[in-house]
Parts: structure tokens; C-alpha cells; sequence
């Protein structure tokens, strides 16, 4: 087997990516902010990996991402980790179903995915506890992070793109 065909090698790119994302994600003015926001680049990283690779991977990335993305949020532990896994697997499930794995079908699917992500969290940080003022913060933080990730969405869809096609284990006959 050579190392263009090594799965392994395939999944650490996969992990490194997102253990640069997250670094880039939560290092302050590296990104402008916009409105106050900046993109939530995990979220996009588990959507683009979910569309390359079946559901059992696809779920461990999303897991990683997510937990990730509560480290960083102060909000409970798992939140963010269970969405991620639940959106990837169904990701990964149409795209290897029905979808056609290209850029536009990508962006529907990171428009969906991102919607749902940074809503419930939305929801779940403002809403539920009660805050007296939840619309403002829907208004100028998350739906400019919510724009703001679907920015960076083709990027880092062509990075994860650019690591599956050349790195692809041959397929069983």
C-alpha cells in the first residue's frame, strides 16, 4: 500500500485540519471581526468532512469538532459535540446516498448544518436561561457569525476536497 492510498494518513490530515482550525478559530484578531463575530470554522470542517468520508469516521470527526467547538463556547459539555455528530451522520449518509459530493450541493449543506448549529446554540446560551435580551444577541452576533462561517465555507471545503481526492484508498470490488 502506498502512501496515497493510506487511510491513516488520510484521517491525521482530517485531524490536523481540525486541530488548525481550532486554533485559528479561537486565536482573538487573527480573524477581522464582523459585527463582533467571528466564523465558526469547526462547524464547516465537520460538514466538509462528512461529505468525503462514510459515517462511522465522519461521526468521530464531527465528535472531535464539537467538543472542540464546547470547549471553547462555556456552554455544557456535549452540546455542541451532539449536534455535530447528528447533522455529519446525515451528512455523510446523503452524500453517499443521494447527493453528488460538489461545491454547490456543499454550500446547501453547510447552510442547513451552520443554521442548525449556531441557532440551537443560540438557544441554548440565550434563550433558555432566561436572558432578558436574547433577540439582540441573535441579531448582532450570531446571524453575522452565521454569514460569517458560510464565508469561510468554500475554503475550507476545497482544503478537506484537496486531502480526500489525493489521499483515497482504492474502493473494494
Amino acid at each position: 500500500m502506498s502512501w496515497r492510498g493510506s487511510r491513516l494518513l488520510r484521517y491525521l490530515l482530517y485531524s490536523f485540519e481540525l486541530l488548525v482550525l481550532f486554533i485559528l478559530q479561537g486565536t482573538p484578531g487573527l480573524f477581522p471581526e464582523i459585527l463582533g463575530a467571528r466564523p465558526v470554522l469547526l462547524c464547516s470542517a465537520a460538514i466538509s468532512i462528512a461529505m468525503f468520508e462514510p459515517n462511522i469516521p465522519a461521526i468521530g470527526f464531527a465528535a472531535a469538532a464539537g467538543l472542540f467547538l464546547d470547549f471553547t463556547s462555556g456552554n455544557v459539555l456535549g452540546v455542541y459535540a451532539l449536534m455535530l455528530v447528528i447533522i455529519c451522520y446525515v451528512v455523510s449518509t446523503l452524500s453517499h446516498t443521494v447527493l453528488q459530493v460538489n461545491l454547490p450541493t456543499a454550500m446547501i449543506m453547510a447552510v442547513l448544518g451552520t443554521t442548525i448549529v449556531i441557532f440551537l446554540g443560540w438557544l441554548f446560551q440565550f434563550v433558555l436561561p432566561g436572558y432578558s435580551h436574547p433577540g439582540f444577541a441573535l441579531t448582532n452576533v450570531y446571524i453575522p457569525k452565521f454569514f460569517y462561517s458560510l464565508l469561510m465555507f468554500p475554503l475550507i471545503f476545497l482544503t478537506t476536497n484537496l486531502i480526500s481526492t489525493f489521499i483515497r484508498t482504492p474502493e473494494r470490488v
